[in-house]
């Protein structure tokens, strides 16, 4: 028999909990970073724009953003689809929900919650200065999950409910099987190619280079398939209410964007700290290798 009230605070520990790891944190960092890479594009483009495409941005700068983007979406979002056992992910999250679809009741969702069964007679007892706002809410609450229920439980009419609806196993397959769209499986076939391990030519001579590229809307549409999945689980599931997935200071984004990223006097020290490091990356190639091997067998 299902534990539901430890089997829901973990879901809900999952979803948001502490860890640094959680699911919603995961896709927060993800969107925070792709609406920065957003913003950074538009500059881009009308910079080009400005210049009619004959004096360009610096290319070694731009070229970093967008690799360094493709590398850091590809991997959030896999991580998010990630369905092994020892891993916080969406994935691993719904999987777990349609395992235990059974104790998705009417009534241990509403326990669970802390909410009423009841709450029509609640709903008619307005608060008046803040006076029973508490109950009242719960009430308004718990309509908003008995509806939610009725839907996921293929349930049309009030009439028609029981403490033991259960919310449709096919609604939840259906739901997993969204993270086998197209977009979804072309971003996890070029991530073990080329992102996470080095494929040898032999290795992916199946696939066609050039089909594999993944393009920002590939990106856009992994982030509509998440988010709408992640916002169902909270919503229908855990009872999470609203939110947003764009969460972070949006004063801090556009600070000191219209100071230039360098004076004259520090791209000379740039120049000096590029010739720095070129300088190191020589001496890697001339290692004396002889002499350090000679000193480990004294």
């Amino acid at each position: 028999m299902c534990d539901f009230k430890n089997k829901f605070q973990r879901w809900m520990d999952l979803w948001k909990g502490d860890d640094e790891n959680s699911i919603l944190k995961q896709i927060r960092d993800m969107m925070w970073f792709a609406a920065i890479f957003d913003i950074l594009k538009q500059v881009h483009n009308i910079s080009l724009s400005y210049n009619n495409n004959k004096e360009l941005p610096n290319w070694a700068f731009w070229n970093f953003i967008y690799y360094s983007y493709f590398e850091i979406q590809t991997n959030a979002i896999m991580r998010l689809l990630d369905k092994r056992n020892d891993v916080i992910s969406l994935r691993r999250l719904v999987i777990d929900i349609q395992n235990n679809y059974q104790c998705l009741t009417r009534k241990n969702i509403l326990d669970v919650l802390g909410l009423p069964y009841d709450y029509t007679s609640g709903l008619t007892r307005r608060p008046i200065d803040n006076t029973n706002q508490s109950e009242f809410n719960r009430c308004v609450t718990a309509e908003y999950m008995h509806e939610r229920i009725d839907n996921l439980a293929g349930i049309s009419s009030t009439d028609q409910r029981n403490p033991t609806d259960t919310i449709k196993r096919c609604v939840l397959d259906w739901i997993e099987k969204r993270f086998e769209a197209v977009e979804l499986k072309d971003i996890e076939k070029y991530r073990h190619k080329f992102v996470a391990h080095a494929a040898t030519p032999e290795s992916r001579n199946w696939m066609n280079t050039n089909d594999m590229k993944i393009t920002l809307r590939k990106i856009s549409e992994a982030h509509k398939i998440l988010c709408e999945t992640a916002n169902f689980i909270a919503q229908s599931i855990l009872c999470d209410g609203q939110m947003s997935f764009l969460a972070g200071n949006i004063l801090v984004v556009f600070e000191n964007l219209d100071k230039p990223l360098a004076s004259q006097d520090d791209i000379t020290a740039m120049r000096n700290q590029f010739g720095g490091y070129e300088k190191q990356i020589k001496q890697w190639c001339n290692w004396d290798w002889s002499s350090e091997f000679g000193k480990s067998c004294t």
